[in-house]
C-alpha cells in the first residue's frame, strides 16, 4: 500500500516525454510537414530554408522542455527529501527534550533524597580543594566543628591538628590518591581551651572527567 506522506514520483516515460513536450513536438512536426508540402507543391530555397529552421527549432525546443521538466523534477526530490530530514530531526529533537526532562527531574529528586538523609544523620559532607581547604561543608559541620560555615569554608581540614598528625594523615590521602581508592582514618584536634577532639573520616579523590586531581571530598562525625 503505497505511503501517502511519500511524494508521488512519475514514470519513466512520463519524464521522458511530458504533455507539453509532446504538444511543442506534435506542433512543431506539423508544422515541419506543412512546410515541406510547400515545398513539394512550390520548390524554391526559401521551402528548403523553412523546412530546416521548423526542424531545427523543434528540436531545440523539445530539448529545453525536455532539460526544464527534468530540473523540475530534481528539485521536488531533493525538496521531498528535505522535508523528509527535518521531520526526523524534529522528531529526534522531541525526542531529546523529553529524555532531558526526565533526566533532570530524576536528578532533582536524587538530589533531594540525598540532601534529606544527611540532614537526618550525624554525619556531615565536605569538599576540599588541593591544598586541604574546605570548599564545601553540609549544616551539621557547624554543630560537629563548632563553627559557622562561612568560617569552616575558609579554613583547613587539618585546622587545630596536630602538625606531625596532620602531616600522617597528608600522607594517606596522598596514598588513596594514588591508587584511587577511599581511604578512612581518624583526624585528631585540640580546640584552643586544650579540648581533645575526634573525628572519624570517610574520604576520596576527587577527579574531573578528564583525569584532573580537583581536591578530596567525603563524610565525616564526632566519635566523643
Amino acid at each position: 500500500m503505497p505511503d501517502p506522506t511519500q511524494p508521488k514520483r512519475t514514470s519513466f516515460y512520463a519524464r521522458l516525454l511530458p504533455r507539453s513536450c509532446a504538444y511543442w513536438l506534435i506542433t512543431g512536426i506539423s508544422c515541419t510537414l506543412a512546410v515541406y508540402g510547400f515545398y513539394r507543391d512550390n520548390p524554391s530555397a526559401l521551402g528548403v530554408s523553412l523546412a530546416v529552421l521548423g526542424s531545427i527549432l523543434t528540436l531545440a525546443g523539445v530539448v529545453l522542455i525536455r532539460f526544464q521538466c527534468s530540473v523540475t523534477h530534481q528539485h521536488q526530490d531533493q525538496l521531498a527529501s528535505l522535508h523528509s530530514s527535518l521531520d526526523l530531526n524534529q522528531r529526534a529533537l522531541q525526542n531529546k527534550e523529553i529524555e532531558k526532562a526526565v533526566l533532570s527531574r530524576a536528578l532533582n529528586d536524587s538530589e533531594l533524597r540525598t540532601r534529606d538523609l544527611i540532614q537526618l544523620g550525624r554525619d556531615y559532607v565536605w569538599e576540599t580543594d588541593t591544598d586541604y581547604q574546605f570548599t564545601y561543608v553540609s549544616p551539621q559541620a557547624e554543630s560537629i566543628r563548632g563553627a559557622a560555615r562561612q568560617t569552616l569554608i575558609q579554613s583547613s581540614l587539618f585546622e587545630d591538628s596536630p602538625a606531625e598528625h596532620s602531616e600522617v594523615i597528608m600522607q594517606t590521602l596522598r596514598d588513596s590518591l594514588k591508587q584511587r581508592k577511599p581511604v578512612s582514618f581518624e583526624l585528631v584536634r585540640q580546640t584552643s581551651q586544650g579540648t581533645i577532639l575526634r573525628e572519624q573520616i570517610h574520604a576520596i579523590a576527587l577527579i574531573d572527567s578528564v583525569g584532573s586531581w580537583l581536591g578530596f571530598r567525603g563524610i565525616a562525625y564526632r566519635l566523643d
